[in-house]
C-alpha cells in the first residue's frame, strides 16, 4: 500500500496544483501505473518510459479490435497486423522483466517473483499476468 500511495503522490505532483487536467487521460494513466505496480515487478513499475510504451501498446491493441477483425479473425487486414505487433511488443517487454527477476540475486514479493517461485516458465508467467491480456497471447 505505501508504494501505491507513493505512485499516486508522484502522479499527482506531475499534474501540478494549478491549471487544467484531463481526468480521462490522467486518471487512466494513474490506474494503469497502479495495475502495473501490483501485477508485475518493481523494475518495470518504476520506469515511467516503459510504462508509457506499455500503455501505448495497450491502446494500439484496443484500437485493433475492429468489426472486421472480430467477425473475420483470419482476415489479414491492417488491424490484425497492428494487433500482432502490439501483442509481440507486450510479450517481449514482459518477458524481459521476467528474465530480470529470474536472474536477480534476491527475490522479492513482487507478483512476478511469486510466480517464478511457483516454478512457472516465462511464457506462462507472461500469459498469467493480469497486465498481459493473457487470453490474447497466441504464440
Amino acid at each position: 500500500m505505501p508504494t501505491l500511495f507513493i505512485d499516486i503522490h508522484e502522479r499527482m505532483e506531475d499534474w501540478g496544483s494549478e491549471g487544467k487536467m484531463n481526468p480521462f487521460k490522467d486518471i487512466y494513466e494513474l490506474v494503469f501505473q497502479m495495475t502495473v505496480r501490483m501485477a508485475s515487478c518493481r523494475e518495470l513499475a518504476s520506469d515511467p518510459e516503459v510504462i508509457r510504451k506499455m500503455s501505448d501498446l495497450y491502446w494500439k491493441l484496443g484500437k485493433s479490435a475492429t468489426p472486421v477483425g472480430l467477425l473475420l479473425p483470419w482476415f489479414p487486414g491492417t488491424a490484425k497486423k497492428i494487433k500482432g505487433k502490439a501483442l509481440n511488443g507486450l510479450y517481449e517487454m514482459l518477458s524481459h522483466y521476467v528474465n530480470l527477476r529470474r536472474e536477480a540475486e534476491m527475490p522479492s514479493l513482487d507478483a512476478i517473483d511469486v510466480l517464478i517461485a511457483d516454478g512457472m516458465d516465462n511464457s506462462s508467467i507472461v500469459q498469467a499476468s493480469p497486465i498481459s491480456f493473457g487470453s490474447f497471447f497466441v504464440l
